[in-house]
């Protein structure tokens, strides 16, 4: 049976979209970051196509487990890094950094991966399974191995705590996508994340262990050398941006050199930013505590997922917040197999994106980040987002929530880079669970002590200099 007959049977049937996240849990019901089945479908292929389909499917999800202890080797690395410097560094400039940059889209790409391969799997599974064609009965068999690898490698998975910390996100993803009726009671309860505190509490206590995987880790393997050949071409970009004074000027404009990153702030002034949202549980916390300690912040969001969250968007904008455009479909948008597999291109994340942002916010975006800091140093990206009267925003300061579950250590993170540079912005995500613990800290622990502006608001000081 060819698998194109099997897809098109599969996308007939089952029209259902993927919460397949940025970051974790999304909750994002209909409106999600959908990716091409295509490539999903050339690696459930390879399954049914090889002598033990459900030991490779279990090994599939096991690579994403591996890809998450790397990426926290590197976050050791990078916090490591920090407490070598008295005095604020670009963050960009260690290597440590560029490599967990690096990892986020590669865990990112496999774990949609392995929630759209589960879907196919089942579904032809369960297509085929009453065909009375040999052929057809024999894939059927082979895809429900496919699914049983995958349940069997989330079962180990829900039973280690460590484990259950690393791919959260995953569970958490799976969650939600599957809580169609006939998918929950095909996983039988396994894909189930941490909730609230309970997450930032496993993290704490999963730190040991985690060290522990770490020192287990070979010396090299695919996941290592696929970061670090990222990690070189991303040094590569921005060091001939460095050779081009006028592409790398800091100075906030709408020119093509305009790149605000923060170490240009008066002394003891940040900028609170968090991107991905928004998000129905955690934006309107986030704001909130905003709001209660005295702070401001500013939300780049993706335009895609903005249009399931009216109402969200309407109580920022209210609150006098900064909204930004964080691009379409949070491509990363100089890789092409990134772009096909959200059925994106670099105009749509760019042009697309604005011109929609602008009929749901009222106004034109003035500010744009770019997924994964993916394109900062390219001159055609940075132009694109010029010619649409944007400054791009980077940052200076990074809590790394993504990858650090544990609210006190993302919070000491924060408070180490800000002690070093005395001014920024500082990165969070809205989609976090533990983020809006370590955001709140962090404002109520230097509310009076240190200024919170807007981007819109900083941009404006320091172009009146």
């Amino acid at each position: 049976m060819k698998r194109h007959f099997f897809l098109a049977r599969f996308l007939v049937l089952l029209p259902i979209t993927l919460s397949a996240c940025a970051s974790g849990s999304r909750n994002l019901d209909n409106e999600t970051r959908t990716p091409s089945s295509t490539q999903a479908d050339v690696v459930l292929q390879s399954f049914l196509d090889s002598p033990d389909p459900r030991q490779m499917a279990k090994d599939y999800v096991m690579r994403l487990l591996r890809i998450r202890i790397r990426a926290q080797a590197w976050l050791r690395e990078f916090d490591l890094a920090l407490a070598s410097k008295p005095e604020g560094v670009d963050i960009f400039s260690v290597p440590a950094y560029q490599k967990l940059l690096m990892a986020r889209p590669i865990s990112e790409r496999s774990e949609a991966k392995i929630v759209e391969i589960y879907m196919e799997a089942r579904a032809v599974s369960l297509l085929a399974a009453g065909s009375i064609q040999p052929e057809e009965k024999a894939q059927a068999d082979r895809a429900m191995f496919v699914v049983a690898g995958i349940r069997d490698a989330i079962g180990e998975v829900r039973k280690n705590k460590t484990y259950r910390v690393l791919l959260h996100d995953l569970l958490q993803t799976m969650k939600d996508t599957f809580k169609q009726e006939w998918s929950s009671a095909d996983l039988n309860g396994l894909a189930s994340a941490f909730q609230g505190k309970a997450l930032g509490e496993a993290a704490a206590e999963a730190a040991p262990a985690i060290g522990k995987l770490i020192q287990e880790l070979p010396e090299t393997d695919d996941v290592k050398e696929e970061v670090e050949r990222e990690a070189e071409r991303f040094e590569e970009e921005r060091q001939a941006e460095a050779r081009q004074p006028s592409a790398a000027s800091k100075f906030p404009s709408t020119g093509t050199s305009g790149n605000l990153m923060g170490f240009e702030f008066p002394t003891g002034t940040y900028a609170l930013t968090f991107d991905d949202g928004p998000d129905k549980s955690y934006t309107m916390q986030i704001l909130n505590n905003l709001l209660a300690n005295g702070a401001k912040g500013s939300f780049f969001w993706i335009t895609n997922y903005a249009k399931a969250r009216q109402q969200i968007v309407k109580s920022v904008q209210a609150a006098g917040m900064t909204v930004a455009n964080h691009s379409y479909m949070h491509a990363k948008i100089l890789v092409p197999r990134d772009l096909a597999r959200l059925n994106t291109t670099q105009e749509k994340e760019i042009y697309t994106s604005t011109e929609e942002f602008t009929k749901i916010f009222g106004y034109k975006p003035k500010y744009f980040r770019l997924p994964y800091a993916q394109g900062m140093n390219d001159a055609r990206v940075r132009t694109m987002i010029a010619n649409q009267g944007m400054i791009h925003v980077k940052w200076n300061i990074d809590s790394s929530d993504w990858d650090d579950k544990n609210p006190t250590t993302v919070l000491a993170r924060v408070e180490t880079q800000m002690r070093q540079n005395g001014r920024g912005i500082i990165l969070f995500h809205d989609i976090q669970p533990h983020t809006v613990g370590a955001s709140r800290s962090l404002m109520q622990r230097y509310r009076g002590k240190v200024r919170w502006v807007t981007v819109d608001e900083i941009v404006n000081e320091l172009n009146r200099r």
